[in-house]
């Protein structure tokens, strides 16, 4: 077992006395010792190991936030990997337009909105898609109609009419 390590240990002051010489003497430790320094380096090593992976996510960390206030952007991942989108970016901001201009319309109409000027012809699949990406994601399925003008007069005439019906239950 003393081959094994190649760990040495200061003497007691009085062996040294002994010696007669003010050098420091060094034997090889006692097994016990040898053990609580192998352990105590097995701890520092673990402690070094920690730090410097908390200093690689520290360093990580900074990089993406110093993106983010530079750039806006976070995202690392790769664009132009995989099947290229139908609707670009031109086409998102001319869906956007459409759908501010008419905000009523169904999810249905807007396909046949958008491609009434587009060469390429996209389906309702990829036009709610692309909106609920942009964030516009409130989009009505059913057709609700305004209370316009006549809707009022027809409304109120009818409240009118059944005045009486619903006083007498």
């Amino acid at each position: 077992m003393q081959g094994e390590f190649d760990l040495f240990c200061q003497t007691k002051e009085g062996d040294r006395r002994a010696h007669g010489d003010n050098k420091t003497l060094y034997q090889p430790c006692p097994i016990s010792n040898r053990l609580q320094v192998m352990a105590d380096t097995m701890i520092l090593l673990k402690i070094v190991k920690k730090s410097k992976f908390k200093t690689f996510w520290t360093d990580l960390h900074e990089n993406i936030h110093a993106k983010w206030i530079n750039d806006g952007d976070t995202s690392s991942r790769s664009q132009g990997v995989g099947r290229p989108r139908v609707i670009k970016e031109k086409g998102c901001r001319r869906l956007s337009r459409l759908v501010k201009q008419n905000p009523r319309q169904t999810m249905a109409q807007m396909p046949a909105q958008y491609n009434e000027g587009s060469s390429a012809s996209v389906s309702e699949h990829i036009v709610q898609r692309t909106l609920l990406d942009m964030g516009l994601c409130s989009r009505r399925l059913t057709r609700v109609p305004l209370l316009t003008k006549l809707y009022r007069q027809l409304r109120l005439q009818l409240a009118r009419e059944h005045r009486d019906l619903i006083m007498d239950e």
